[in-house]
């Protein structure tokens, strides 16, 4: 499944943390560092990919980033900030 940013997302850098802002809907989202790396890698990938980087990246285990990773990319989905296609 592949995974892109929608178009016309605010990013904005806040003291200690991320927001993100669907200019279409008006739906927001404050993200921590690591969150917003997730939502940065979100952009033409797909979920397995994001894992995969995230686990090199922070030496993670794979089973336990895999479960956080996808809450965090059903959470974006939900605030319609990612699309996702088969």
């Amino acid at each position: 499944m592949r995974i892109r940013h929608v178009p016309k997302i605010i990013e904005r850098e806040e003291e200690n943390c991320y927001l993100l802002i669907n200019r279409r809907n008006g739906q927001k989202l404050v993200l921590n560092e690591s969150s917003f790396y997730v939502w940065k890698l979100c952009e033409d990938s797909t979920v397995e990919d994001v894992v995969r980087k995230v686990v090199e990246e922070f030496n993670l285990d794979e089973k336990e980033a895999e479960e956080q990773i996808t809450n965090a990319i059903e959470t974006l989905y939900q605030k319609g900030l990612i699309e996702m296609e088969e």
